[in-house]
């Protein structure tokens, strides 16, 4: 969360308000990571009520740049600026309280936030209030409630919440059951990039609910989700892979199923007895490409060069011209 906050406000291009004297100076010297200039110029702005400059130090108070690390000035910034209506800070101020984390958890509070926050088409802030609604936390589960939030939110383009609209179509809560309206925003958040929403409409492809029957486009929203780490998409294909016996398939599901345990930790013991299960069935110099298959995906950005390598070496040799 703390990086979250301090990237938000200090990335330049989301501050939209009017300059004042000094901000063109504070967001310059930010650029130059001077951040002991921007606090200087941002002072003053802030004390006279500027509320983008009291956002700016409230992350710069969080994160100990350009002033030392303060919890309790940086919640003072940024309840000032909630207060005075600016709308990030109305939303991370509601996330804060929901965490529980730099300060006490307190739901009511997180909610009063954010519903602000959603007023003003924030639309994570509504996405979170949907997560509230339909968990019930901290308040009596309500989908209906959830459902309307969540539409607000998807409505402005925000993957998680389109993603979570569309379950909720699916399972027929807070909203009329439809798998084709499911379907619809699931689609919208997969081609988003979203990954439990490549996830879930993978397998929506595959199996025809609420689209035409489609494996192959399945299967490239598989990988697109394994590719960010999906431990749903991981698991899938490593499981369809330990079936099949394309030569190299073997050895691609041994390296998804050690790269599944890295991103499962809690499950790593059973991910792995599965693994080796499959493993006393290699040879030694597959587990070995296996295990070397499984440090290269991992490798950041490197996910789809090496799969698309490895796919490459097992591939069946060119027909003979004719």
């Amino acid at each position: 969360m703390t990086k979250s906050l301090f990237a938000t406000a200090l990335t330049l291009g989301l501050l939209t308000l009017p300059a004042h004297a000094g901000m063109d100076e504070a967001k310059a010297a930010i650029k130059k990571d001077d951040y002991t200039t921007a606090f200087k110029e941002l002072s003053p702005l802030a004390e006279s009520g500027n509320t983008e400059a009291q956002w700016m130090l409230s992350a710069m108070y969080i994160a100990g740049k350009g002033a030392p690390k303060s919890v309790e000035l940086s919640m003072k910034w940024m309840r000032e600026a909630a207060q005075h209506g600016f709308r990030d800070a109305q939303s991370t101020l509601g996330e804060v309280y929901l965490a529980g984390k730099i300060v006490p958890k307190d739901v009511p509070e997180a909610i009063k936030w954010l519903k602000l926050a959603a007023t003003q088409q924030d639309a994570k802030a509504g996405a979170l209030l949907g997560m509230i609604y339909a968990n019930g936390n901290g308040v009596p589960a309500n989908p209906k409630e959830a459902a309307k939030y969540f539409t607000a939110s998807a409505k402005l383009g925000f993957a998680p919440a389109e993603a979570n609209l569309g379950q909720m179509y699916l399972s027929g809560q807070g909203v009329k059951q439809s798998d084709t309206e499911g379907a619809k925003w699931i689609k919208q958040a997969a081609e988003k990039g979203f990954p439990p929403a490549q996830s879930l409409y993978a397998g929506m492809l595959a199996n025809g609910k609420g689209v035409p029957r489609d494996p192959k486009a399945a299967t490239q929203f598989l990988w697109a989700a394994a590719s960010q780490g999906e431990p749903g998409a991981l698991n899938t294909l490593a499981a369809l892979h330990a079936k099949d016996t394309q030569p190299g398939s073997h050895i691609t599901s041994y390296a998804l199923y050690t790269l599944l345990a890295q991103v499962v930790p809690p499950d790593a013991k059973a991910i792995l007895a599965q693994r080796d299960a499959l493993g006393a069935t290699m040879k030694p110099d597959e587990v070995a490409s296996g295990t070397a298959l499984a440090q290269e995906l991992v490798k950041p950005g490197n996910f789809n060069n090496a799969m698309k390598a490895h796919v490459a070496k097992y591939a069946p040799a060119a027909a003979p011209a004719k």
